[in-house]
């Protein structure tokens, strides 16, 4: 990212002090105030629902475009939240604070599938001149296929890498097409043996065998959303994605 400067300090909202902003926004749009007015729509859309233990935000400016990235975290009866959206705007903050919202209400009772198709929701695209620029190990939660998209949907993810529990290997959960929700394996293609509350549709081939480099590289030439693959050297499920930044980032299992 260019034009950018990271705040070591958090701002906040007096009457929100849990609401803590970091802002990575140029500090020549006036950042401060810019993150304690995130602070204070966060705080009113938390008071209002009545949950407490305050919240995370971060802001970004990740394009030369002038929109910013948000990202909240918090937790909602004891359950990680997080929103992310792109917001075209630094005056008008209505339409993230609805994303925020609608993320709340969802993850009160039990687990629904979000509406699908999603207007609201950013798909990005490798370009084909996006660099990977981000590696991350995490250790995978081993879970059903329906338990991985109640992450996906807590989380505001575009698509969730686990291990399935029937079958003991990576795969992913995401959401395309008509039917919305989309399970894609390793090797195994069969339907899950537990039922769900949704329609799943299983990805009817295994996923690629391919090096790092390939994948990248198939990745941009395709200007595709994400891809899952078979990593040639280690045998391991990985997952390539664009980021908002215009980069690529690549999440493995630690």
């Amino acid at each position: 990212m260019t034009g950018v400067s990271v705040s070591a300090e958090s701002a906040t909202d007096p009457g929100y002090p849990d609401v803590r902003v970091f802002s990575e926004l140029d500090p020549n749009v006036d950042s401060a105030s810019t993150a304690q007015t995130v602070a204070r729509a966060v705080g009113e859309v938390l008071h209002f629902r009545g949950i407490g233990g305050g919240a995370r935000v971060r802001l970004s400016t990740p394009t030369a475009d002038g929109s910013v990235l948000i990202q909240v975290n918090l937790r909602v009866r004891n359950k990680p939240v997080r929103m992310q959206t792109r917001n075209e705007s630094l005056d008008d903050w209505v339409p993230a604070m609805r994303r925020l919202d609608r993320q709340i209400v969802r993850s009160w009772g039990p687990w629904q599938p979000r509406p699908w198709p999603d207007p609201t929701r950013t798909i990005l695209t490798a370009s084909e001149r996006a660099t990977l620029v981000r590696r991350k190990a995490v250790p995978l939660a081993r879970t059903t296929p329906w338990c991985a998209a109640e992450v996906l949907d807590a989380m505001d993810y575009n698509m969730h890498l686990f291990t399935d529990v029937e079958t003991g290997e990576e795969a992913v959960v995401f959401r395309a097409g008509p039917m919305g929700l989309r399970l894609a394996r390793q090797h195994h293609v069969r339907v899950p043996s537990e039922p769900g509350p949704d329609p799943l549709v299983v990805n009817s081939r295994p996923a690629r065998t391919l090096t790092e480099d390939a994948a990248v590289a198939r990745l941009r030439d395709h200007s595709m959303r994400f891809i899952f693959f078979t990593d040639a050297d280690t045998g391991r499920g990985k997952l390539l994605y664009p980021r908002y930044d215009g980069g690529i980032g690549l999440i493995a299992p630690a």
